[in-house]
């Protein structure tokens, strides 16, 4: 034994020394990594602030050009109001002469206050374009357009001039020929200046697109000078970067793996297993420990590690944990008890089982299996209770009419048969059709209580509908059932678990809450099923289904959810009464 010990603990120094020799590993790669990725953090700052630079630089030509086509948009309105108010012009000396040779001295006036007004727009806006740049045009004219600003002011003053002499006509009462002569004079001008406009206008427009070109020029220059400082960065600093982090990270995940792959498996396991689990090791001491959230057990609230098993369970417990082991290792295979633990509520039934893990070690699984036990039980009653209900509804119903029908039957035989007696009257033929008739419906409804034949002929569909018919007549309460599964159609085991959980629900809400009304209904969409049950009755707590705190009818109807993977819960309505809902995803 003393041998044995003592080539454990060489053994246990041996390991950890090489635990420690990898951890080193693991702290020096760890160490040139940080050293890399330094330097992987100014190459890569140097990179994005080249781009930067250069995306800025880009921003701010584009910006520029984009302010420079604002104040071209704003020029070419400006020239599009001056044709305006250039027509407005003509069009108002028209007048002038047209009110002049009819002798109207207030037309005439009034057309000169207007032709005023308009020389004097006309004048400032030409004065804003001709004079950049300014508040409303920040931008200079081009040389082109300079001159052809030139060209246009000169037939503008003389547009002017001739509206002055229109203005004074208005006024002193001109005679007919100076009136003519400066309505020809506008209309003589008038072309020319728009002509003048148009070439502006014609020329700006050209300027905008070749301010686009410079901006499509400006783009592909950024883009080809980003995409090459990236690939200089691709090449220069990650390439050989990369390669040596490479290289870091292969030993070093080989040095994590060795130091890692047991853990990894342990947890892995743990978190899959719901049970409590513990690994002994030779001398029954705990060298790890697991114990699921939901566990009942206050011995395993504590700190187990390190502690001996019976110093964790009771000595009872212990001992036949003990006995356990000793069969797995005489037989060899896993061994599987129930023993009794003490639990929070008192004492609960606890399925063992025992592996061995190695020449030494060995896995102790413990489960809670006290509500399972307990529902087992209660169905094994509910079985008997079920059969003694439906012997009793045989004898008083079914077989009390077949007996009645068996008298009555005599007795019209008896009749038919005697030469004294009268012929059979039809009024015990129907009460004879009376019995047959109930005789079917009782046994139709027991037929349909042990199993649903509406599953098959109509899937389910139609059973929730024959459900809704038979609570209506055994119970006296409105029940209704609606299906909405679209393309879906449920396989035969999920339609006869939610048949089962609907029957289980309308009959305890028909039964125990005093309810008026009562509504099935399926609903299929995208996968998904939500078989809902709700009543108006005198409703109950809200919540999920708690098995422990709830009668045997909610956990058969708890059970027949977690058979199909579905979540069951209980709401209470907000006008009162009671809504039982089963979710469930089912398969493509």
């Amino acid at each position: 034994m003393a041998t044995s010990s003592s080539g454990a603990r060489r053994g246990a120094q041996s390991s950890r020394g090489g635990a420690s020799t990898q951890r080193d590993t693991v702290l020096a790669l760890l160490l040139r990594e940080e050293s890399l990725t330094r330097r992987l953090g100014h190459g890569y700052v140097l990179a994005l602030a080249i781009v930067a630079l250069l995306c800025l630089a880009g921003l701010v030509l584009i910006h520029g050009v984009v302010h420079r086509h604002v104040a071209d948009a704003t020029l070419i309105n400006l020239a599009g109001r001056q044709r305006m108010l250039s027509q407005k012009v003509s069009k108002l000396a028209l007048e002038i002469d047209r009110a002049h040779a009819s002798g109207s001295p207030g037309e005439v006036a009034s057309a000169g206050v207007e032709l005023a007004t308009a020389l004097d727009e006309w004048q400032k806006a030409h004065a804003i374009l001709r004079d950049r740049p300014n508040a409303r045009l920040p931008g200079r004219n081009s040389g082109v357009v300079v001159p052809l600003v030139e060209a246009a002011e000169v037939h503008l003053l003389a547009i002017a001039e001739a509206g002055a002499r229109l203005e004074r006509a208005a006024v002193d009462g001109a005679s007919r020929p100076a009136v003519a002569a400066a309505v020809a004079t506008i209309f003589a001008q008038e072309p020319e200046f728009l002509a003048t406009m148009e070439a502006i206008v014609e020329t700006h427009e050209r300027e905008s697109l070749a301010g686009v070109r410079l901006i499509r020029d400006i783009e592909s220059f950024l883009v080809a000078a980003s995409i090459l400082t990236l690939l200089l960065e691709a090449l220069l600093i990650f390439r050989p970067a990369l390669r040596l982090l490479s290289q870091t990270q292969h030993r070093l995940r080989t040095a994590l793996v060795a130091l890692a792959t047991s853990e990894r498996s342990k947890s892995a396991l743990l978190e899959a297993v719901p049970d409590v689990v513990l690994q002994l090791d030779r001398r029954r001491v705990c060298r790890l420990v697991h114990v699921p959230a939901n566990s009942d057990l206050p011995a395993l609230d504590g700190p187990v590690e390190d502690r001996s098993l019976d110093t964790v369970l009771p000595p009872a417990a212990a001992r036949e944990i003990e006995a356990a082991i000793a069969r797995a290792r005489e037989c060899e295979l896993p061994q599987r008890f129930e023993l009794a633990l003490p639990g929070r509520d008192g004492e609960r039934r606890h399925e063992a089982r025992i592996a061995l893990a190695g020449l030494d070690d060995v896995l102790v699984l413990v489960r809670d299996v006290t509500e399972q036990r307990a529902l087992e039980r209660e169905v094994v009653a509910a079985v008997g209770d079920e059969r003694r209900r439906l012997g009793r509804d045989l004898h008083d119903g079914l077989c009390q009419h077949l007996a009645g029908l068996s008298l009555l039957v005599g007795s019209l035989a008896h009749r038919a048969g005697s030469e004294g007696l009268g012929p059979i009257d039809a009024a015990a033929l129907e009460q004879v059709g009376e019995l047959i008739d109930r005789a079917l419906r009782e046994s139709k409804q027991i037929a349909r209580a042990l199993h649903p034949i509406a599953l098959e002929a109509g899937g389910i569909a139609g059973a929730l509908d024959d459900l809704a018919r038979s609570i209506e007549a055994l119970y006296r309460v409105r029940c209704d059932a609606e299906v909405d599964l679209g393309d879906m159609q449920p396989s035969m085991p999920t339609a006869t678990e939610l048949f089962r959980i609907a029957q289980e629900a309308a009959s305890n809400a028909a039964r125990h809450s005093g309810a008026t009304q009562i509504r099935l209904r399926l609903v299929g969409d995208g996968g998904h099923l939500l078989l809902t049950i709700a009543d108006d009755g005198v409703g109950m707590a809200r919540g999920p289904a708690d098995p422990r705190a709830s009668g045997m009818g909610l956990r058969i109807m708890q059970h027949r959810a977690n058979v199909l993977g579905a979540r069951l819960r209980i709401d209470a309505n907000a006008a009162g009464g009671t809504t039982v809902c089963c979710e469930l995803s089912v398969g493509a």
